[in-house]
């Protein structure tokens, strides 16, 4: 796309971006559908990183891939995107309910955060992460078990501990939407995650 949004001559049909995403990152074409709503839900926010890098670079004018690069090159930050690294690494180690809970209060104990909990602007929990969880339990597996035991110590470490930020007020702790990205979508041996 060109300047003003106009259309290339010759330029190909618009591409089904999560499908070349899925292809990308060596996922079939049946995870494109879920690939496609977190990419909806992550762009459909005001002001997060990636979101705000899109629409500054699509300000000036550029085509879309360029957009798209700058806002997944964003995406890339340890306190953004990236973040589903930690979680997945943290939901790696959970074998069980009692190991998830000493893994949670180990990290309480050693003033160390829960990655994935606790953002500024969701303190009752960001609601697109809901959605997550719901295309996650259509494919139940261990990953998915294994994350939501880790979810349910850290809430019982929050009201028990009453550890901040994870807590406000009488709000129960809610995971962000990086702590479901982590486990909400398939990922293939190897491949980037979101």
């Amino acid at each position: 796309w060109g300047a003003g949004g106009a259309r290339p001559a010759g330029d190909s049909p618009p591409i089904d971006l999560s499908r070349r995403l899925a292809a990308a990152m060596g996922l079939g074409d049946e995870a494109s559908g879920d690939l496609n709503a977190a990419l909806v839900l992550c762009a459909d926010h005001e002001l997060n990183a990636s979101t705000f890098t899109a629409r500054v670079v699509a300000s000036t004018g550029a085509a879309l891939p360029a957009c798209l690069l700058g806002a997944l090159s964003a995406l890339l930050g340890p306190r953004h995107g990236a973040l589903c690294d930690e979680v997945e690494a943290l939901v790696g180690q959970v074998e069980d309910r009692p190991s998830a809970r000493a893994l949670v209060a180990q990290r309480i104990k050693a003033g160390r955060g829960i990655p994935g909990f606790g953002h500024p602007l969701y303190p009752g929990g960001d609601p697109r992460a809901e959605h997550l969880v719901a295309l996650a339990k259509a494919r139940p597996g261990p990953a998915l078990d294994r994350a939501l035991v880790l979810e349910e110590a850290a809430r019982e470490a929050a009201l028990r501990f009453r550890f901040e930020p994870a807590r406000r007020g009488d709000q129960p702790l809610r995971s962000r939407i990086r702590f479901r990205h982590a486990f909400a979508l398939p990922a293939a041996p190897g491949a980037p995650t979101l």
